[in-house]
């Protein structure tokens, strides 16, 4: 551990931004490790303090894709939805349909909005699965440069 300590100074770019993370992710996994020895006895007050510290933004982080999938539920159709869409513009200027719907727009802005959320929840999959991935690869290169796990 102590060779990762000036290692990001050498590198540039992408990679030296990469070690500056991970150090940092070291640091946190040393820090939980220290945290769990301090609390051993008393696992209820460790489930708990994790859960408050890092739980739940981890969780928060995680459910960031769902903005989509609530974005559906709420604007998906016409009828059959939360909030409906009246597609029957005025011609008038000034003028007010009598459907009770909540928003009126055109057939081609519903179609833009709905292309753009399915663009949108699929990025943030990509981030989050990509960032999940990133940390599992961290953990796993920790425990192999632990060293007492090499004995």
């Amino acid at each position: 551990m102590k060779n990762l300590k000036y290692g990001y100074s050498k590198k540039k770019g992408i990679k030296k931004l990469n070690c500056f993370f991970e150090k940092e992710i070291f640091n946190e996994i040393n820090r939980l490790k220290i945290f769990s020895r301090n609390v051993e006895n008393d696992k209820k007050k460790f489930k708990l303090s994790f859960l408050i510290k890092r739980g739940i933004s981890i969780i928060a982080f995680s459910l960031i894709p769902s903005l989509g999938l609530i974005f559906y539920i709420l604007f998906g159709g016409t009828k059959k939805y939360l909030i409906s869409w009246c597609t029957n513009l005025p011609v008038q200027p000034g003028a007010y349909c009598n459907c009770g719907s909540i928003i009126h727009a055109s057939v081609e802005t519903m179609v833009l909005l709905k292309e753009v959320n399915i663009i949108f929840s699929i990025i943030l999959v990509v981030i989050v699965l990509s960032l999940a991935i990133y940390f599992i690869m961290k953990v796993l290169k920790y425990e192999r440069l632990n060293p007492r796990k090499a004995k």
